[in-house]
């Protein structure tokens, strides 16, 4: 009979390497977070294997290790991780990370995350859908999907969302709208969705009525 670690064990193992990282109730000290973090993703506790991914993601062990990275969030997004389970859909949608690009693949992963509420995935999706990449083209699937991410604050889907409208890609023509999205993105530093917005506004100079931008 196979032995099996207790979920409130590895859990508090978890919770453990976290206050660590966090300097919470504890001295905050990376190593040691490491330690308990790794010892938790091992024993199979998807919330650590993200965390330890994300860590070599990012570079914060003092060097990135992408195949390191990739190995954490796959094991996560196999237990139902949705954070997870996003990222490896997008390694396959651009095909970073080691992952080759497969779109099917990354759809697979997406799906799964976005039925969870994951809102990067929902916006990938969106416009996996919109653009018929790993799926069947569906733009009126494709813009219900942005719009949730969108609504949901996602800097990504509200720049697709205005773009969507300034096309009328799944969705009327209404470029009022399309300069109201651009510039919810514009307010993170989105850099294209500033473009977009310069631009309707020349427009709006030159060849249509004035006052088209939002305030």
């Amino acid at each position: 009979m196979p032995i099996t670690t207790p979920l409130s064990f590895t859990q508090a193992l978890f919770r453990l390497g976290r206050a660590y990282a966090l300097g919470e109730g504890v001295k905050e000290d990376f190593e040691k977070a490491v330690r308990y973090l790794r010892i938790a993703a091992e024993l199979g506790h998807a919330d650590a294997q993200y965390q330890l991914g994300s860590y070599y993601s990012c570079g914060k062990l003092g060097w990135s290790n992408v195949t390191e990275a990739g190995k954490w969030f796959r094991l996560a997004a196999a237990q139902g991780h949705a954070g997870a389970q996003c990222l490896v859909g997008l390694f396959h949608y651009f095909g970073t990370h080691h992952a080759p690009q497969d779109f099917k693949e990354a759809v697979k992963w997406l799906r799964l995350a976005a039925d969870q509420g994951d809102v990067g995935a929902q916006g990938l999706l969106g416009e996996a859908f919109i653009e018929g990449k790993g799926v069947r083209k569906n733009l009126k699937e494709g813009v219900l999907l942005i719009r949730l991410a969108a609504d949901a604050g996602n800097v990504g889907a509200e720049f697709m969302l205005g773009r969507c409208f300034e096309l009328g890609s799944g969705t009327p023509k209404n470029v009022e709208e399309a300069a109201r999205w651009y510039k919810r993105a514009a307010r993170w530093g989105f850099d294209v969705a500033v473009d977009r917005l310069a631009a309707l506004s020349k427009k709006s100079w030159y060849g249509g009525p004035r006052g088209l931008l939002p305030p």
